[in-house]
Order: C-alpha cells, then sequence, then structure tokens
C-alpha cells in the first residue's frame, strides 16, 4: 500500500485523507512528504491518469490563473 502524498506530513483534523488498503478498504492516514525526486514521476502519474480518462471518457482540463 503506498500512503497519500502531501507537501508536507501533516494530517488534517476532521478531514483526512485516505489509502486503500489491499482488501480494498479505505484507511485513513496523515500523509507523507513528498520529496522533491518525486515529483517528476507524479507528473507523470497525473499525465497518463489524465490520458486515460480522456481515451475512457472525455475529460476537460482547467488551468489556475497564472
Amino acid at each position: 500500500m503506498s500512503l497519500s502524498v502531501s507537501a508536507s506530513a501533516v494530517g488534517l483534523d476532521g478531514a483526512p485523507s485516505w489509502s486503500v488498503t489491499p482488501e480494498r478498504r479505505p484507511k485513513f492516514v496523515t500523509p507523507r512528504a513528498l520529496v522533491t525526486d518525486e515529483i517528476p514521476l507524479d507528473v507523470d502519474d497525473n499525465k497518463r491518469a489524465a490520458k486515460s480518462a480522456n481515451e475512457a471518457c472525455g475529460l476537460t482540463e482547467h488551468a489556475g490563473a497564472a
């Protein structure tokens, strides 16, 4: 099981993040801090997920204001 990641390893009271256990049950956890070396991998994972979603059923992406 891979933990949820965030900018820091700090959970939010009343708004926990969650991971799925091998039994496919949600487990509420404090996220682990994402390290700099992982950022390109995270970007690639998000690109793959967006491409898959778009191919499956369409997807509209919105960018924030610069």
